[in-house]
């Protein structure tokens, strides 16, 4: 994905790539481009949905056209380092983000007669504007429940997404996929890791995020988890208050991503839950 002038107006172009005649992808790739056309349409109005232009099937690579706000860039970028201000990303903002993919994912869960699986939640797929609203892209993985059903089978066979235990051994996928793929995003806004398998020198090999966190709760090692970078302008980490946020933070994110789905809360309650917190927190 990358920045352009059309017409004089800056937007970002994606193109699929890895889409060829060629690719492995072959089978499924007009599947998940006009899926992800039909679906980011769809949704192109909500605040925190990166807004589509328009779409270009000409060229050796299919593209796709979103509007584009200047200074906005990855979220892993912002993660790791200052924005043009000097500032890194703060626990309010955090939440923000947190906040805005929740109320995305509880809107393609709830607006529609037949719910929508986002399906390839991972870091990579949001963006962070001026303003420091995340805006989600990439809809070409999701899958729509049959109407009546509950789960569905993965065909588009998504790769490297965390998606849940379940959805890993059976292709067999619910709307419990995204809650837990949600659940890993929010553990990484909480660490401040950009990839989900991390290398730990302490194991001398490569940990699942989820397990890296479990871990060091279980040693009481709560401090070595928390991403410190949070608090570097504000400096209140140790306020009693913003301490009962962060754990009420890393206790949902636990609750999502839960290995059975039975286990794992709704959308709905996720994004309640977020917006709540988000509310009580003093500090920009």
């Amino acid at each position: 994905m990358f920045a352009v002038n059309l017409k004089e107006r800056p937007v970002l172009v994606k193109f699929y790539s890895g889409l060829t005649k060629n690719s492995s992808w072959n089978e499924t790739a007009p599947d998940r481009i006009i899926r992800d056309i039909v679906v980011t349409s769809q949704v192109s109005h909500l605040k925190n949905v990166l807004q589509l232009i328009g779409c270009c099937l000409e060229f050796a690579y299919p593209a796709m056209v979103y509007y584009y706000a200047p200074e906005s860039e990855f979220l892993t970028n912002r993660l790791s380092h200052l924005n043009n201000d000097g500032k890194l990303l703060s626990w309010k903002n955090r939440l923000t983000i947190a906040t805005g993919i929740a109320n995305v994912l509880l809107y393609l869960h709830s607006a529609f007669s037949a719910p929508i699986i986002f399906g390839n939640l991972t870091i990579n797929k949001v963006r962070i504007d001026q303003c420091g609203v995340a805006k989600l892209f990439d809809f070409g993985l999701s899958i729509s429940l049959p109407p009546g059903k509950s789960e569905v089978e993965n065909q588009l066979k998504w790769i490297h997404v965390p998606s849940g235990p379940q959805g890993f051994k059976s292709n067999i996928v619910t709307l419990k996929s995204d809650v837990y793929s949600f659940g890993v995003l929010m553990l990484m806004l909480f660490t401040g890791e950009t990839d989900a398998i991390k290398y730990d020198e302490e194991m001398g090999g490569r940990i699942y995020i989820l397990d890296y966190v479990k871990r060091h709760i279980l040693n009481n090692q709560f401090n070595q988890i928390v991403d410190q970078n949070m608090f570097k302008q504000q400096g209140n980490y140790n306020d009693p208050e913003v301490e009962q946020q962060l754990l009420d933070f890393l206790d949902l994110a636990l609750r999502c991503t839960e290995h059975d789905r039975a286990d794992r809360p709704d959308m709905i309650e996720v994004a309640k839950l977020l917006r709540q917190m988000e509310k009580s927190v003093r500090y920009s």
